[in-house]
C-alpha cells in the first residue's frame, strides 16, 4: 500500500480503530489530506486495502480534538485563554482518539446527511447525478464565485464521500420517525442566520422536537459561530446565560 504515489513525501501518518474499521490519515508532500481504510485486524493483509483517497488539498497540518467537550465546559465556565489553546490536543500523534476526529466527522457526513446523489449508487453514476445537481442551481447561487468554481473547491466540501461505501442495510436513521425529547430537561437551539451547513429551518425542526426548548438565530453568522469564533460570536453571551439560568 505503502508503494502507492500518494504516500510520497509523508512525514506523518495517524491511525484509529473505530468499531470494525481501522483508518490511517495522512498528509502527504503535495499538501493532500488522505485516508484509507480497511477491516480491523487485517491491517497485514494487503490486499484488505483499497486504494487511498485524498479528500482535501492546501493542508498545511492536521490533528485531532482530543478535548473538546472539556474545553467547551472549561470555556464557558470563564476560562481566559483561547478556544483554540483549550481544545489543543498536544504534540501530533499523541494520545488516542476519544471524543472527535476527521474520520468521525466523514463518517457522520456521508451516512447521515442528505447527499446530492444516491449512495447506493456507483461511483460513475454519483459524479453524473452531483453534475445533474449542480446544473439545476441558479447560475449566480455562489456569487460572486462561479458555480464551477465554488462546486470544486474544497470550501463546498462536496467530494469527500463520493467514493465513500454505500451505508449497510438497516442502519438506523440519525433521528427516529415521531420522536420527541424527554420533558426533563432545558435546550437551546443555535442556528447560524446565514448557516450553509444546518439552516435556520432544520433547527426550528430540530426545536419542535424538544419540549423545553427555546431557538436562537445568530444573527449575521454562519455555521458553529461559537465555536470558530469564541470572542466574537453573539451566541456565546446566549449560551452562557442560557448555562447560568439552568
Amino acid at each position: 500500500m505503502v508503494a502507492n504515489d500518494i504516500f510520497r513525501g509523508t512525514k506523518f501518518l495517524s491511525a484509529s480503530t473505530v468499531l470494525h474499521r481501522t483508518t490511517v490519515w495522512g498528509l502527504n508532500a503535495l499538501k493532500q489530506l488522505f485516508y484509507v481504510f480497511c477491516p480491523a485486524g487485517r491491517e497485514s493483509d494487503h490486499s484488505s486495502w483499497p486504494y487511498p483517497v485524498p479528500i482535501c488539498t492546501s493542508v498545511k497540518d492536521f490533528t485531532f480534538y482530543l478535548n473538546l467537550d472539556a474545553a467547551d465546559r472549561l470555556f464557558l465556565a470563564g476560562e481566559p485563554r483561547r478556544l483554540n489553546v483549550i481544545t489543543a490536543p498536544g504534540p501530533a500523534g499523541e494520545g488516542n482518539v476519544r471524543e472527535f476526529s476527521y474520520g468521525l466527522e466523514i463518517t457522520v457526513e456521508c451516512n447521515d446527511y442528505p447527499l446530492l446523489w444516491d449512495p447506493a449508487a456507483g461511483v460513475d453514476e454519483r459524479i453524473a447525478q452531483l453534475g445533474a445537481a449542480a446544473t439545476k442551481l441558479p447560475r449566480r447561487f455562489f456569487a460572486p464565485f462561479g458555480r464551477r468554481e465554488y462546486l470544486l473547491s474544497s470550501a463546498a466540501h462536496l467530494t469527500n464521500c463520493l467514493t465513500w461505501p454505500a451505508p449497510p442495510g438497516g442502519t438506523e436513521p440519525p433521528v427516529p420517525p415521531g420522536y420527541v425529547a424527554p420533558r426533563s430537561f432545558p435546550t437551546l437551539v443555535l442556528a447560524g442566520q446565514v448557516d450553509d451547513i444546518t439552516s435556520v429551518a432544520e433547527a426550528r425542526e430540530v426545536t419542535q422536537r424538544f419540549p423545553r426548548s427555546r431557538l436562537y438565530v445568530v444573527p449575521d453568522r454562519g455555521h458553529a459561530s461559537s465555536l470558530y469564533y469564541p470572542f466574537r460570536s453573539p451566541a456565546v453571551g446566549v449560551i452562557r446565560r442560557f448555562i447560568a439560568a439552568n
